[in-house]
């Protein structure tokens, strides 16, 4: 098989993910290139709900399509609240899954957006919940990347969510940070 890009496996893995029903939410880099400046990456961020019934379809599909993964791993990282990756093959991509473990994810999730992302539907979370999730992580790059996605949707965000979750998570501090530079 060809090498694949990230957006050949996004396509392959999101039609996989619709048609079996499997929620989940694509974050990180690709949302930051939606939503702000889009950066290199190498892999995809994806949150899940993987039900126990679905994982071997889901292990197998991935097998199919020349992706490194161990069921063994998923449960494991599922069990700890870790993540776990999945190798391709065929190129320097991967692709890091996690399930949903706190307050914020849960809430984000439930505010997803399925939108349609270079002919094919996926669901990502929201410019608002990329912003929190980045200055949650906080490093310079999180922050800046923060920052992009503030300028270029300003009058599409809903601050006063921002700045609520940004009170809940203790950072309205780095939130007053990127937006006074």
């Amino acid at each position: 098989m060809d090498e694949r890009d990230a957006f050949n496996i996004l396509k392959l893995v999101t039609d996989y993910l619709n048609k079996d029903n499997i929620h989940y939410m694509i974050v990180g880099g690709i949302t930051l290139g939606y939503y702000g400046n889009p950066r290199t990456t190498q892999d995809i961020d994806i949150l899940l709900i993987l039900e126990k019934n679905k994982m071997k379809n889901f292990v197998n599909f991935l097998e199919k399509n020349d992706f490194q993964v161990e069921e063994y791993e998923i449960k494991m990282a599922l069990k700890e609240k870790s993540h776990f990756t999945v190798l391709d093959k065929n190129s320097i991509f991967r692709i890091d899954i996690k399930g949903i473990y706190n307050d914020f994810d849960r809430e984000s999730f439930n505010r997803r957006r399925r939108i349609n992302f270079r002919g094919f539907d996926i669901c990502i979370n929201t410019g608002e919940d990329a912003i929190i999730s980045k200055l949650m992580f906080g490093s310079l790059r999180d922050l800046n990347d923060a920052k992009s996605i503030i300028l270029r949707q300003n009058d599409n965000l809903d601050y006063d969510y921002i700045e609520e979750n940004c009170r809940k998570y203790n950072l309205i501090g780095k939130l007053k940070e990127i937006r006074k530079k």
